[in-house]
């Protein structure tokens, strides 16, 4: 892992933190001992995915 592309989330109460696990990989440190970790995964409707190198719907008319 490089440091320019680590995010490192301080917990405090209250907070909330948010990624696209589409385009970045999630890893939890166990540095909150003594204290719960509550996650909650949601889903947001959106457009299909447009392959790499594919031609976006614009283009293709």
């Amino acid at each position: 892992m490089r440091p320019e592309f680590t995010c490192r989330f301080v917990w405090s109460p209250g907070a909330l933190a948010m990624w696209d696990n589409r385009c970045l990989q999630h890893f939890a440190i166990n540095d909150y001992a003594g204290h719960r970790r509550e996650l909650r995964r949601t889903t947001v409707l959106g457009e299909a995915p447009i392959p790499v190198g594919a031609e976006p719907a614009a283009v293709r008319a």
